[in-house]
């Protein structure tokens, strides 16, 4: 009787492991004209943060789950936010569009 708690413990424990990390990529565009924004500052729900390239593509990791959050910032424009499953299977890309500020 002992052994079979100890194994159905043990069961548990290896089933609770952490979430999968995967890849995400993505690109940050101007909302009204479609060109890439670089340099926009990009974070994710499940941590992390980095920066757009010259061509407003970024790359983070995160955890596989549903309803992730990619966040981006720039000077000028209006923050921004897209939502998605991330999935071990794989994951589309992630576009977020950034619109000016209104003066």
């Amino acid at each position: 009787m002992r052994w079979g708690l100890v194994v159905l413990a043990v069961a548990f424990v290896v089933g609770c492991g952490p979430d999968e990390i995967v890849e995400v990529t993505g690109v940050v565009r101007d909302g009204r004209t479609g060109q890439a924004l670089p340099g926009a500052a990009v974070r994710a729900s499940g941590g992390g943060r980095v920066d757009a390239d010259d061509e407003g593509r970024f790359t983070l990791t995160m955890p596989a789950g549903s309803d992730r959050v990619v966040r981006a910032v720039a000077p000028g424009r209006c923050p921004d936010e897209t939502r998605f499953d991330v999935s071990t299977d794989g994951t589309p890309e992630v576009t977020v569009n950034l619109f000016p500020r209104l003066e």
